[in-house]
């Protein structure tokens, strides 16, 4: 990841973006927790997020 950073950052045409790594952990699967995810926003389906690591 970081070679590629050097990369990209050596050349003055590309911009290089913060990337976060992130935990996503989901509800548990079941029928009802499908129709939350299909009836509202994906963020209905999140039990738990967080921002582990940001690379600048």
């Amino acid at each position: 990841m970081l070679a590629m950073r050097d990369d990209i950052t050596a050349d003055p045409d590309m911009e290089w973006t913060t990337t976060n790594i992130e935990k996503v952990v989901t509800v548990p699967i079941s029928h009802s927790n499908i129709l939350l995810l299909l009836n509202n926003s994906p963020g209905a389906f999140v039990a738990e997020y967080e921002v582990l690591e940001t690379i600048v």
